[in-house]
C-alpha cells in the first residue's frame, strides 16, 4: 500500500497469531517476519503440498506449526530472497550457447522427440528461432502453479497473437540467454533448499481446527 508517496509495510500476521506461535514453541524471540518465512518454507514442502493438494486449490490452506520452526524460517527466508531477486540472481553455468547468432527473439521452445509414435517435449533442450541453443538443461523439480520457471519463460517469451483480440505479444529486445541462465539457477537452488527441509512438516496427530468462517489455524 502507498500513502503520501511513501511505501508502507502492512503486516498480515495478527498479534494473536504471534502469541500462539511464541507459546507453542516456547520462544519469545519469534517475530511476525519469522512466522511469515516459516510458512513460506512450509508451503514448499513436497509432502505438505501432496497431503493438502485439494485444500490448497479449493480453499484457505491449513497451516500446521511444523517441528523445527527455525529451520523452516531459514529455508523460507532463503527461498523468498531467491524468488524475489530472480531478475538479478546468479546465472547457472550452462556453458557456451551452441548457437550465438539467433537474432531477434521470435520463437522459443523445448526440444521435441518422438516416443512411441508421439511427439513429446524434451526438456533438456532449448531452441530459439528454430536453432538449438542449449542441450544440457538440468532436471528441475521446483514448480510454480505446475510449471517450472523455465516452462513459464518458454510460454511468455515468444511472439504470439491472441486469436480473439488480435493483440500481439512481443517480448521485444531481451537478453533471453541471461534469462534462461537465471531461471535455471533459481530452480536448481530452490530444489536444493527444499530438499533440505525437515522431514516432519506438522505435529504428530495434528488436525486443522476452524475458529471461524474463514479463519484456520
Amino acid at each position: 500500500m502507498y500513502e503520501t508517496g511513501k511505501k508502507e509495510r502492512k503486516e498480515n500476521i495478527t498479534n494473536m497469531t504471534l502469541k500462539e506461535y511464541q507459546i507453542f514453541y516456547n520462544d519469545k524471540k519469534i517475530t511476525k517476519e519469522d512466522i511469515f518465512y516459516c510458512i513460506y518454507g512450509l508451503l514448499h514442502h513436497p509432502k505438505y503440498r501432496e497431503k493438502y493438494a485439494n485444500n490448497l486449490s479449493k480453499e484457505l490452506p491449513h497451516i500446521p506449526m511444523p517441528p523445527k520452526f527455525w529451520e523452516y524460517a531459514k529455508a523460507g527466508r532463503n527461498l523468498a530472497k531467491l524468488h524475489l531477486n530472480y531478475e538479478n540472481c546468479k546465472k547457472y553455468n550452462l556453458g557456451t550457447p551452441k548457437n550465438k547468432k539467433i537474432g531477434k527473439l521470435e520463437k522459443i521452445s523445448f526440444g521435441k522427440k518422438t516416443i512411441d509414435g508421439k511427439r513429446t517435449s524434451y526438456y533438456t533442450e532449448i531452441w530459439i528461432n528454430g536453432v538449438l541453443v542449449f542441450d544440457n538443461i538440468p532436471k528441475m523439480n521446483y514448480r510454480v502453479n505446475g510449471r517450472t520457471p523455465l516452462e513459464w519463460v518458454v510460454d511468455r517469451y515468444k511472439v504470439k497473437i491472441d486469436k480473439d483480440s488480435g493483440i500481439v505479444n512481443d517480448p521485444g529486445d531481451v537478453d533471453i540467454i541471461s534469462i534462461i541462465q537465471r531461471v535455471v539457477f533459481v530452480s536448481v537452488e530452490s530444489d536444493k533448499i527444499i530438499k533440505q527441509l525437515p522431514k516432519e512438516f506438522e505435529p504428530k496427530d495434528w488436525k486443522p481446527r476452524k475458529k471461524g468462517l474463514d479463519e484456520f489455524v
